[in-house]
């Protein structure tokens, strides 16, 4: 019988993929788990051209918050949502650890490079792995730390799900005479997409196997098997896996 996750790990860049260089320990995971994409809604122009704050935005909606007009909003559909889930986050942007503060979420950050180190750490991060149900750490800043990080969970933490996510620059494909998918509508509603995530995740006894041989944008489009979603509907899929919330879908 499949054993299933008892927490996840998600490692988010708003670089575009391939900008980290050479990645083997992502590939590796991509070739033993599944891709997928993500789609971002959308944001209010206000919002959208608020200097630095794109970044900001992604984490919002990867934590399935978008649409939220206040934290005290944000910290209702957190509650409602993934009820008792525990969520942590690690960044080093000052704006999205002020989110993740005024949210309760935000296990660690830092304003010095030498501190940065720190928070991404094996040390650091195994000790809020333990504390949560779901952990999301941007590497955004660091981006060699995403491969280094993968390197030494992949096979030491059996009970993990590994989780990788980054922008991507996908041509829209026409689908003529096709029902509207997840990857498009939020509640039943269609609602407007900006831009694309790729992702892909891995957990030995659990995770579907495609054949995704590598993290690249053409690999996980064509061969993918977890199609697209919301990114709005992320947080709930993982949620689903290690047995937190219901399925969103059918």
């Amino acid at each position: 019988m499949a054993s299933n996750p008892k927490r996840a790990l998600i490692l988010y860049s708003y670089a575009n993929v391939g900008e980290h260089g050479k990645t083997p320990a992502v590939d590796a995971l991509c070739q033993r788990g599944c891709g997928g994409q993500l789609m971002l809604e959308r944001r209010p122009d206000s919002e959208h051209k608020e200097k630095g704050n794109e970044r900001r935005q992604d984490i919002i909606q990867l934590l399935g918050l978008s649409g939220c007009s206040s934290i005290e909003q944000m910290k209702a559909q957190l509650t409602e949502r993934f009820r008792s889930m525990k969520l942590g986050l690690i960044a080093s942007c000052p704006s999205i650890t002020a989110l993740g503060d005024s949210l309760g979420l935000t296990i660690a950050s830092s304003s010095s490079s030498s501190a940065t180190k720190d928070i991404y750490s094996k040390e650091h991060l195994q000790a809020a792995i333990d504390r949560v149900d779901v952990l999301l750490v941007d590497v955004s800043d660091q981006p060699s730390e995403m491969d280094r990080i993968m390197t030494e969970v992949l096979e030491s933490t059996s009970d993990l799900l590994k989780c990788i996510v980054m922008h991507a620059t996908v041509q829209k494909q026409q689908q003529e005479n096709m029902p509207l998918q997840s990857g498009v509508t939020k509640n039943g509603v269609p609602v407007d997409i900006l831009e694309r995530l790729v992702c892909a995740y891995w957990h030995d006894g659990s995770t579907r196997r495609d054949r995704v041989r590598g993290f690249t944008v053409q690999d996980i489009v064509a061969n993918g098997c977890n199609g697209s979603i919301l990114a709005w509907h992320y947080l709930a899929e993982i949620g689903h896996k290690l047995g937190h919330v219901p399925k969103y879908g059918a």
